[in-house]
């Protein structure tokens, strides 16, 4: 974690023709499981998408540490070395090949949690919370924390990020891939949980007394307050704090204060 903050908050939607939307919460309360997502079912199309660069100067460095990973055979790498010294093959070429290839292995093998550091914002209740009919968890969280401890905050720019493949850097690379967005997604104040060891399309438990809280929209049915109510009691005996979003009498902001 990059951030000193003391919690993060998770939005939900509650839908009404969407019965799946109420098994997830579920999940996170009764079964204490997070979903992991592929970067393709997220929101951002440039998820993932950074500007992918092979600079001549860089490839005899590449061609001298792939000769050194015993699974490239040396004629392999000799003919891609010739391919490139007499002209057959073009860095866009390459770079094209590199980036199917990533992204497959990305979609495949990375899962991705996301998170704001933020409870009261118009605009992810609106986007994420189905128009503030949903609720949004809160996580108790520090760098030291348990596996809340491991989100890593996002980063805003105005271009996008450019990945040099013959030069490769993990670290580098996945702050460009997984933790730079564009400016305009800033208000998010978003934080990542980021696999390989967490894959996509499952649920990964967290230790239960991390959830701290749990936030009813502005716009909340009561029927789905009683349900959640009713399974918060019973999995964790009153020791969630319950709160409730509110408009502001005075501005266009929300109230957040605790439900009775």
């Amino acid at each position: 974690m990059t951030k000193d903050i003391k919690f993060l908050y998770r939005y939900y939607p509650l839908r009404p023709s969407h019965k799946e939307d109420m098994e997830r919460i579920v999940q996170v309360v009764v079964q204490n499981e997070l979903y992991f997502s592929s970067y393709k079912s997220l929101n951002d199309p440039f998820e993932c998408a950074p500007i992918y660069e092979a600079p001549d100067r860089d490839f005899s460095g590449w061609i001298k540490r792939k000769a050194l990973e015993r699974f490239r055979s040396p004629s392999d790498i000799e003919t891609v070395k010739h391919r490139w010294e007499t002209g057959q093959v073009e860095s866009q070429v390459i770079c094209g090949q590199v980036a199917e290839t990533m992204k497959r292995e990305i979609e495949q093998n990375i899962g991705i949690c996301c998170f704001s550091a933020q409870k009261d914002n118009l605009l992810m209740w609106s986007h994420y919370a189905s128009g503030h009919t949903g609720v949004c968890f809160q996580f108790e969280t520090s760098p030291f924390t348990e596996f809340f401890g491991e989100a890593l905050s996002v980063g805003y720019q105005e271009n996008r990020p450019v990945v040099n493949i013959f030069h490769p850097d993990d670290d580098f690379n996945m702050q460009q891939m997984f933790l730079t967005k564009n400016s305009k997604w800033r208000y998010e104040e978003e934080f990542r949980m980021i696999g390989p060891h967490r894959h996509p399309g499952k649920a990964h438990k967290f230790p239960k007394y991390l959830l701290r809280g749990l936030i009813f929209g502005a716009k909340a049915l009561q029927e789905n307050e009683s349900l959640l109510k009713d399974y918060l009691k019973r999995c964790y005996e009153g020791r969630i704090k319950l709160y409730r979003a509110g408009l502001s009498q005075n501005n266009y902001s929300l109230d957040i204060s605790e439900a009775i």
